[in-house]
């Protein structure tokens, strides 16, 4: 009961008192643990565990996945010897979380082989992975499988994996008319899969002349995407920038009303970059402490022109020792201008560069990075 609640030093003190202890107190600690966060403290419970089952197992599997420890969720999943689809996605998972598409998709064909049967996560993984690679004919034969084995893609999220990996290979509207001509009516889900891939790459417009040519009314669709997390203003950002780009600027003006008069404010970026052991943090907008004496007029354009993730990077160039990697973590979706700035300074400063964003890792490396521009 107090794992579920996030009271896990509590349900920590009541197995401290248990005098026997069975496989579910077991697993139900661990995953309290994992529940929080609290991954080191997981990891050493699951090394004094008894009797590794599938639940415990499964758990770490997953939890090392999220916290970038892909090497000791390999190691656990290598040792299981009996792997349930549970199993087999959480592996597929860690790998897609940790920029390491090629080995997602190897292992998805072996989960193939092995005649288990995909659920959807392992699906949506797997079409992720696909699309970091960019293989396209990869993404046609997991989207036959689909069709071949009466997958439903009403679901939602298996359409949207699908039309996000069509559209990172630059084929997403071809599939949204194709699911036009089979009567598969998009959700809401779909439509801001859709909406998002077509925002990245430029083609709001065409995607809004196509939508019009398929009967789909977006000004009726769209809203209702936005009742899906009504809170989240990322939902809101998304419709607004839409309508921008077509011109219905009275539209924007109606999306910013339904914000302020929902109370839903624009999350605020911040950055934080681990150096020497200590996490330091940076807000956009907020001033950075700089050493070189500067006019307060210039001060003030500096403040305002810096966003979170490039306060972070030059915190740590000018602090990181010679050869360690950058590594950065931001709670929002990395913007197109920071993205390219940081490919600049690692080709120049020859340095590795790490990004955690909002939606994947950024690896940028000699100029260039993991995503292929795409996230």
């Amino acid at each position: 009961m107090y794992s579920e609640l996030g009271q896990v030093y509590l349900a920590q003190r009541v197995f401290d008192k248990m005098p026997q202890r069975d496989q579910i107190s077991w697993n139900s600690l661990i995953t309290g643990y994992l529940r929080v966060g609290e991954i080191e403290l997981a990891h050493g419970l699951f090394n004094e565990i008894p009797e590794r089952d599938l639940v415990s197992c499964n758990a770490m599997i997953d939890g090392y996945g999220k916290s970038g420890k892909c090497e000791l969720a390999e190691e656990v999943f290598r040792t299981m010897h009996h792997k349930d689809v549970v199993t087999w996605t959480s592996m597929i998972s860690g790998y897609v979380c940790n920029h390491h598409p090629k080995e997602a998709l190897g292992l998805f064909r072996e989960m193939l082989n092995q005649g288990i049967r995909p659920d959807a996560p392992a699906l949506v993984s797997v079409l992720s992975a696909i699309a970091d690679l960019g293989f396209v004919e990869e993404g046609k034969w997991v989207h036959t499988y689909i069709s071949t084995n009466k997958i439903k893609l009403s679901s939602g999220f298996i359409a949207s994996a699908l039309i996000d990996m069509y559209a990172k290979c630059h084929e997403a509207l071809e599939v949204f008319l194709d699911m036009s001509r089979k009567e598969i009516k998009p959700d809401e889900i779909t439509f801001l899969g859709l909406l998002s891939a077509c925002n990245h790459g430029g083609l709001v417009i065409r995607f809004s002349a196509l939508a019009r040519h398929s009967n789909v009314a977006i000004g009726e669709v769209l809203p209702k995407a936005i009742n899906l997390a009504p809170e989240d203003s990322s939902c809101y950002i998304l419709l607004s920038n839409l309508y921008a780009k077509v011109g219905r600027w009275d539209d924007v003006g109606k999306v910013r009303l339904m914000m302020n008069q929902r109370g839903v404010q624009k999350i605020p970026g911040s950055s934080s970059v681990l150096v020497n052991g200590t996490v330091h943090e940076f807000l956009v907008g907020k001033e950075m402490n700089v050493k070189h004496s500067v006019e307060r007029k210039a001060k003030k354009k500096l403040t305002y022109s810096l966003l979170s993730e490039k306060m972070a990077l030059a915190f740590g160039l000018i602090n990181r020792s010679k050869g360690a990697p950058i590594h950065i973590v931001k709670n929002l979706r990395i913007c197109h201008d920071c993205h390219s700035f940081i490919k600049l300074v690692s080709g120049v400063y020859n340095c590795r560069i790490v990004v955690r964003d909002q939606n994947r890792f950024h690896q940028f490396e000699n100029g260039s990075c993991s995503c292929k521009d795409f996230w």
